[in-house]
């Protein structure tokens, strides 16, 4: 088995000056209701660009120096919150009912960065506690997706670049509260 550094995909932290806007993969709307999310970003090509500069970073560190070892091909074990969080990670559905299949923007993110290297993965939903601690045990999994940084994480894991940042809102019926 590969031994892996502690990685977590980043939620947004705030972004750089250039506030590029860019139009969400997936219709939100459709997924989420009434929510909103609006992303100010780097192009996306310069998000996959540093986020791909990390992951490989983080999966070549621990090989070290070429040896004649025949190189792991089983698939990186990766984990987010099971309760899920549609667009971003969900299971799909059929009839309204969830299937088996995971699905979603942070995993066409992951997909296209180590599907572009060959690399394979899977993924799992597991509580997100559950899903903290065996990364940082080694154990089932060696990424997370959709994370957001905090001080006790940073010291816990290693963070790649923030590929999608979002907004909350507070909204209200304009029926019952109109403006004057």
């Amino acid at each position: 088995m590969r031994s892996l550094p502690r990685l977590l995909f980043t939620m947004p932290q705030p972004c750089c000056k250039c506030k590029k806007t860019i139009k969400p993969p997936l219709d939100i709307g459709s997924i989420a209701g009434e929510r909103r999310i609006k992303w100010n970003m780097h192009s996306p090509e310069t998000v996959m660009r540093r986020a791909l500069s990390a992951l490989l970073l983080c999966l070549l560190l621990p090989h070290g120096s070429a040896s004649a070892e025949e190189p792991d091909h089983s698939p990186v074990r990766i984990c987010d919150d099971g309760d899920e969080w549609p667009p971003y990670t969900y299971y799909r559905r059929t009839n309204g009912e969830p299937t088996a299949e995971i699905t979603g923007f942070s995993v066409e993110v992951i997909g296209a960065i180590l599907g572009k290297h060959g690399i394979p993965f899977t993924i799992a939903l597991p509580p997100w506690k559950r899903c903290l601690a065996s990364i940082e045990a080694g154990e089932n999994y060696v990424m997370a997706l959709s994370a957001s940084k905090n001080p006790d994480r940073e010291r816990r894991f290693l963070f790649s670049m923030p590929y999608y940042q979002t907004h909350y809102y507070v909204f209200y019926a304009k029926d019952r509260f109109p403006r004057d």
